[in-house]
């Protein structure tokens, strides 16, 4: 689709998959169980002008937004999975029940949202400004670069921790290593990682790490252990000879016995990509959309 209007237009259950919008706009549009995945969106604009612009309980996992803008629109139970989001503008936007996890949102701008209702999990911010925002406590550290970006890019961010509670950036961000000992019980390596990073605490990450890969390995989890990994290489706080320590124990740990046909594909995948990702971390950059 290029240089398409929708206007006042009613999607209901549309079959979207792998399509590409460029230079469209929805206005007052409403979307529902949209399947959207793997789609590229490349300056396009979802907004309510006279009506309201709803999307609502769909999917645009897999794919791209790309000079893409969401005005004043209201997204419900809608995942953004394992995409990239670059040089967007999400404002006046109301959020609720779903999340973004394991993307990549960089060049993009946030403004006067409440993004507590939301979940981000295992994305990579780079490059982003938050104005006016509203923010979950438990967010902070389950993500690469957040907390960096709400820093030195944020204004007027309020940070949401349960029951109308309210407190300010720099007093979560002191508040945060209280969680450590029960992240730990729950086997949350990535977010004690993070935590641990905030506080200059390397020693404390490099003796974790091995504890980390061993449960997760345990479990047959391998798209955390590559999260770990991609983790572990943008802290840069580890030079080749230690990532290369780090590939080993994970090549000697997991192995391929006694796993089933779909997880031995599994296996093989996420391993190659662990190896790219330690070993060579420039390839990875693109690849993975590292930074």
């Amino acid at each position: 689709y290029k240089n398409c209007r929708f206007n006042n237009s009613i999607f209901e259950r549309p079959a979207g998959e792998s399509s590409k919008f460029y230079f469209c706009s929805l206005n007052d549009c409403k979307i529902y169980n949209g399947d959207f995945r793997y789609c590229d969106f490349e300056n396009t604009t979802f907004i309510s002008r006279e009506d309201k612009c709803l999307i609502k309980n769909s999917n645009f996992s897999y794919g791209t937004f790309v000079n893409t803008n969401f005005i004043s629109t209201e997204i419900f139970g809608t995942p953004f999975r394992e995409m990239i989001v670059d040089s967007c503008l999400f404002k006046n936007c109301e959020l609720n029940s779903f999340g973004f996890e394991r993307t990549t949102i960089k060049n993009s701008t946030f403004e006067n949202i409440d993004m507590s209702r939301i979940v981000f999990r295992f994305c990579n911010f780079i490059n982003v400004k938050f104005n006016n925002v509203t923010i979950h406590i438990l967010d902070l550290a389950k993500n690469f670069g957040l907390i960096k970006e709400l820093v030195s890019q944020g204004e007027n961010i309020k940070i949401f921790y349960g029951e109308n509670n309210f407190i300010g950036l720099e007093e979560a961000i002191d508040w945060l290593p209280n969680l450590i000992p029960y992240y730990l019980n729950e086997k949350e390596y990535y977010y004690v990682i993070n935590i641990l990073m905030i506080n200059d605490r390397f020693q404390e990450i490099w003796g974790i790490l091995p504890e980390a890969f061993e449960y997760v390995i345990n479990r047959k989890d391998f798209a955390t252990l590559q999260d770990l990994c991609g983790l572990v290489v943008n802290l840069d706080i580890f030079d080749k000879s230690k990532l290369n320590q780090l590939y080993n124990i994970i090549r000697l740990k997991a192995t391929p016995n006694d796993l089933s046909n779909h997880q031995l594909k599994s296996y093989s995948t996420y391993l190659e990509n662990i190896k790219n990702i330690l070993l060579f971390p420039l390839y990875s950059c693109e690849k993975f959309g590292r930074i």
